[in-house]
This record gives structure tokens, C-alpha cells and sequence, in this order.
């Protein structure tokens, strides 16, 4: 091959390995498999009553089984829920205090439970709370005497699940094209929740170039160029396509 010819096909070249190296960094998950939620346990296990029989008067908040609680199948039943709610307003004697107790229960308390496991990015862990965060919406759409109680639980885990997917980004930004995670940060959107995951130009580019979005991508490269990149594209293209061939012509012909 000659000089000449080898330095027709720098273009082609170039472009290629740019394509490759730029699929090869982002390395993104492409997995489309949801993760179910476990069937719903319509026995509430946990007796709140047998531990509320042993609390001292005006100690319900200080003295309420947290940890107990959280371990039960009842935080994954909203009829089980709203069932302890009533019991802790037969103690309390006000429905406000018993819905901070319960709604911190199932929010602070039960971050602090998990907080742990979502020190990494795990993107099912993350679907299934999800999942179980967007029933306290539709509960407080339907239960309007409680909609503040379902409501403020929902608000909580879907602005944790921001942060959280705004922290995973910032530490591994090749996560923006992750199937999984494009998901939940379309959920939180859909749901007027805004996660801080900024995608640049650049990113959008290798997003649908690994999705072989190649008709998007040619038009959108096309109607958001300048004239004069129009004009320096296609003289690379021209340039490219010349030198390949060349080298065809002068290999096989």
C-alpha cells in the first residue's frame, strides 16, 4: 500500500476506532428484563396490637416497634397499613400523631434499614421500590381523608430515588445509557420528579449510536450542524469514500 493511499484512509480509520472506543467506554447495560414484585401477603402478620398493649401512655412514638415492623409483610400491603393506622389512632387518640409515626416508620426508619444496599448501583432493587413507592400515590389519589399520609411516603422515596440516581450518574457516567436506569429516570420524570442526571450533547450521540438509531442520529448530526460543518462533513465523507476507493482499485483491479 502506498503512502499516498494510507493517508486517504486516515478518515475511515479514525471514525471506526472513535465508534469502537466510544462503545467499548460506555459499556451499557442493555438489559431489558423488569423484575417482578412478590405477590402481595393479604394475612397482616404482624399483631400491632400486642405490641401496642405493652406501651406506656404517651410513649407511643418513642416506644413504637420500628424495626419489628419494617421486618413484617405489612409495609408491603396498603390494607394492612391503613389497619395499624386505626389501631395506633385507638392509642394515640390523634390521627395526625399516628400517621408521623407510621409515616416515619416507612420512610426515615426504613432508609435507614436499606440505605446500606443502595450504596451501589443496583437497578432491580431500585425498580421494586419503585413499584412499591408509586402505591401510596395511587392509595392517596383513592383515600382522600388519608391522601397527606400516602402522599408524604411517596414524595420521600421518589426524591431518594432521584438522589440516588443522580449520585450513580455523577460517580459513572457511562450508567446514562444503562436500559434500566434510562427507565427509572423516565418514571421519576413521569411522575414530575426531576433526577440531576444532565445528558450532553456528546452522550446523546453514543446513546443512539448503541441503540443503532442511525436515521435519528444522521438527522439530528445534519439539522444542527452550520453550513460550514455541513461543508466539512461531507468533504470527509467524499474524502473517506475516495480513499476506500482507491484502495480497492488499487488491490483488486
Amino acid at each position: 500500500m502506498s503512502r499516498k493511499n494510507f493517508y486517504l484512509l486516515i478518515p475511515g480509520i479514525v471514525l471506526t476506532i472513535t465508534m469502537l472506543f466510544g462503545y467499548l467506554i460506555v459499556g451499557a447495560n442493555q438489559n431489558d428484563f423488569m423484575p417482578q414484585q412478590k405477590e402481595i401477603v393479604s394475612d397482616c402478620n404482624f399483631k400491632l396490637s400486642q405490641y401496642l398493649s405493652r406501651i406506656a401512655p404517651g410513649q407511643t412514638e418513642a416506644q413504637f416497634p420500628y424495626k419489628n415492623y419494617i421486618d413484617s409483610t405489612n409495609t408491603g400491603n396498603v390494607s394492612c397499613i391503613l389497619n395499624d393506622l386505626k389501631l395506633l389512632d385507638s392509642v394515640t387518640k390523634n390521627h395526625n400523631e399516628s400517621e408521623s409515626i407510621l409515616a416515619t416508620t416507612l420512610t426515615t426508619k426504613l432508609q435507614d434499614r436499606i440505605d446500606t444496599g443502595f450504596s451501589v448501583y443496583k437497578p432491580d432493587s431500585l425498580i421494586l421500590l419503585m413499584q412499591w413507592a408509586e402505591k401510596f400515590q395511587y392509595y392517596g389519589e383513592i383515600d382522600k381523608n388519608n391522601e397527606l399520609f400516602f402522599s408524604s411516603i411517596f414524595d420521600y422515596w421518589l426524591n431518594y430515588i432521584c438522589t440516588k440516581l443522580s449520585n450513580y450518574a455523577s460517580q459513572k457516567p457511562s450508567l446514562k445509557y444503562d436500559f434500566k436506569f434510562k427507565f427509572l429516570v423516565a418514571k421519576c420524570i413521569e411522575k414530575r420528579y426531576n433526577p440531576s442526571v444532565k445528558v450532553t450533547s456528546f452522550e446523546k450521540f453514543v446513546d443512539n449510536m448503541i441503540q443503532s438509531k442511525w436515521g435519528h442520529l444522521a438527522n439530528a448530526t445534519w439539522n444542527q450542524t452550520s453550513l460550514t460543518q455541513k461543508i466539512v462533513l461531507v468533504l470527509f465523507f467524499v474524502l473517506t469514500l475516495y480513499g476506500i476507493l482507491c484502495i480497492i482499485q488499487k488491490h483488486f483491479f
